[in-house]
């Protein structure tokens, strides 16, 4: 399932149909949060109800409730300092892989010639990405 800029409540209603499947298969996270609040003290922003605010979700909210092996792709700002958390729900017995756009306290690159989600193209469309990276190194 998929959704574009989603209420606390509509992610919570998505994570409650997903939760619950079996230790066989993974369940893919992707939290692109370009323009939006930086994940702090291990929380992830989502809007409220009426789309004019952000609210806080505990990143044990997101994923403590799996029983399913769980894979983090968070492309957003501050994406490192969420580190410390999925370490320690992985020692609590969660089974989770994270990939995170940058470091603790760094920004996402930005620039004209780059795409805003370089890491989540790359993750989720590699070829399409290695094309588009090669035909830009051949520009340079």
């Amino acid at each position: 399932s998929s959704d574009l800029d989603p209420t606390t409540r509509e992610v919570g209603d998505m994570l409650s149909k997903v939760m619950h499947r079996s230790l066989n298969e993974r369940i893919i996270i992707h939290y692109f949060g370009q323009g939006s609040l930086p994940p702090s003290n291990g929380q992830l922003y989502f809007f409220n109800s009426q789309h004019n605010n952000y609210r806080k979700m505990p990143l044990e909210s997101v994923v403590g409730s799996s029983a399913s092996p769980v894979i983090l792709i968070i492309d957003v700002d501050n994406a490192g300092s969420l580190a410390k958390y999925i370490e320690e729900l992985n020692h609590k017995g969660q089974n989770i892989v994270a990939f995170m756009s940058c470091s603790e306290d760094e920004k996402l690159p930005a620039a004209p010639s780059l795409p805003l989600d370089i890491l989540s193209s790359s993750i989720l469309l590699p070829l399409e990405s290695a094309i588009w990276f090669h035909s830009e190194i051949g520009r340079a």
